[in-house]
């Protein structure tokens, strides 16, 4: 059966400190939280914390001197309410963030497997082929940021959560997921509506508990 991800908070704010704090809803023990974050800056996520006492892992991080895009990830330690995301060097600007759920019916004790990123310039995003899946039955998140604020359709079968322009800043950040169930290299697309000078982390997959 297919899989449910939840979007359970989001942040679009210009913190100018060196944390920030997004509130959730929704989240249980032993769920899947995934954190994707893009920045006016080039500042990732250094860890982050959460008031259920989770055990955070930074997934992926890809920055410039302008912008930057992170994902990280914990299984809940129990219902959480509010995650401190920490900066890598300085203080956070212009952020915009997402957070999704997996219920733990459908996550793995050890549910990361593999992850890739890219840079690049003009209209089309391309993170590049992660290696192979571990396993056939997957659900996949990836991020994208880049300069300005052009359209962003994303490519094939990625669906969009909430995105935006980070504030005050004039840069554009979209996540996004997609289930799969082949064990074949995955990619996170899209095309921009203007060519911008853009930096993509992504796809981050992330191992399911029941095969399909």
């Amino acid at each position: 059966m297919p899989v449910t991800v939840t979007e359970v908070g989001t942040y679009d704010l210009d913190p100018a400190a060196t944390t920030f704090v997004v509130t959730v809803s929704g989240i249980a023990t032993g769920d899947l939280i995934v954190l994707m974050v893009g920045a006016a800056g080039s500042d990732v996520i250094a860890s982050a914390t959460d008031d259920a006492g989770s055990t955070w892992a930074v997934d992926q991080t890809q920055s410039t001197s302008n912008n930057s895009t992170s994902i990280a990830y914990a299984i809940a330690a129990g219902a959480v309410t509010s995650i401190t995301v920490t900066a890598s060097v300085g203080v956070w600007s212009g952020v915009v963030a997402s957070v999704a759920r997996i219920a733990a019916a459908n996550v793995a004790a050890s549910p990361s497997d593999v992850s890739t990123a890219a840079t690049a310039t003009g209209t089309a995003v391309d993170s590049g082929n992660t290696a192979a899946l571990a396993q056939a039955s997957e659900m996949c998140f990836g991020v994208l940021g880049c300069q300005g604020t052009p359209s962003v359709t994303l490519e094939g079968t990625w669906t969009g959560l909430t995105g935006g322009v980070t504030d005050s800043f004039a840069r554009t950040i979209k996540p996004g997921y997609k289930e799969v169930a082949a064990t074949t290299a995955v990619a996170y697309q899209a095309t921009l509506g203007a060519s911008r000078c853009g930096l993509r982390a992504s796809p981050r997959t992330s191992w399911r508990g029941p095969p399909l």
